[in-house]
């Protein structure tokens, strides 16, 4: 990663991060990338209310069973469709049961549309549909940079959806004016208790435990972090101090002393690992509580 680096309006430089500064720099940092992430939700907000006002979306009560191929529908008269658009078409009563297409044909004034299903999940014959637009009409989060309109999709390539929840993976980055940011988990597997064995902290697999409560000595260990860039997630580490807690081999603490975790309460802690797969454990905040 080259400094600086500039992300929601702050920039970061190497120095920042010297003498302690991780200690406060690291939260700053989560906190400007969290707040980009929410100004992309907000712009996809925008960008959907703009497609609805364009006569991109529509509702149809034709009966059609879930599956591939050739379909009909009839919709409201006067939409935007043309051919080639791609769509989502959606069980009103449950978003479980949809089909991915491209339009075929559209007659504006009476509504008849046409579609090739490509891709469908779920089952039944149902009459009562939701229409919105998919593939190149919603954007999509890509792990190349992009210029204008950015785009959003999962690490497959599938494309997100509205309600999708997105989290920065080893498979994509922000990026912007040649800087491209720390991969930072934005999502997380939820609370864990262990008091033996092995807690793997799994970059790839979204495997980021908010909470780790020690209940008896363990080891915790990490594994596909991404090879060529700095990473950093967070945790809260709860009873530690009561235990004997293993890490990895080489790995590094401030002043070359290991952090003192407390036995009975929780520490927010940090583990970051640069490109060369170095690794830095720290406390930010010991023995957390309310005012």
């Amino acid at each position: 990663m080259s400094f600086p680096v500039t992300i929601n309006g702050n920039t970061y430089n190497e120095a920042d991060f010297l003498n302690y500064g991780h200690v406060e720099k690291f939260p700053e940092i989560i906190a400007d990338v969290a707040a980009s992430a929410q100004q992309v939700a907000d712009d996809l907000s925008t960008s959907q209310t703009l497609l609805s006002s364009q006569g991109l979306t529509g509702t149809s009560t034709t009966s059609n069973t879930i599956g591939t191929g050739s379909m009909s529908f009839t919709i409201e008269t006067g939409k935007g469709f043309v051919a080639g658009t791609g769509i989502k078409i959606i069980d009103d009563a449950s978003a479980a049961n949809y089909m991915l297409a491209e339009v075929t044909s559209y007659n504006s004034g009476t509504g008849a549309l046409v579609v090739n299903v490509t891709d469908a999940e779920g089952s039944g014959t149902i009459s009562d549909w939701n229409i919105i637009p998919w593939q190149a009409a919603i954007p999509v989060l890509s792990s190349s940079t992009t210029t204008g309109i950015a785009t959003f999709a999962d690490a497959d390539g599938n494309q997100l959806a509205s309600s999708a929840h997105w989290k920065i993976t080893s498979g994509g980055s922000f990026t912007g004016s040649g800087k491209s940011m720390w991969r930072v988990a934005m999502q997380s597997a939820g609370d864990t208790s262990i008091g033996t064995g092995t807690h793997t902290i799994d970059f790839d697999d979204g495997d980021y435990a908010g909470e780790i409560t020690a209940t008896g000595n363990f080891t915790l260990a990490t594994d596909d972090f991404p090879s060529a860039d700095p990473s950093v997630t967070l945790f809260k580490a709860t009873n530690w101090g009561a235990h004997t807690i293993t890490l990895d081999a080489g790995i590094e603490f401030a002043d070359g002393v290991a952090p003192e975790f407390t036995a009975s309460g929780t520490d927010l802690c940090y583990l970051f690992i640069d490109e060369d797969g170095v690794e830095t454990i720290g406390v930010i905040a010991k023995n957390l509580g309310t005012v």
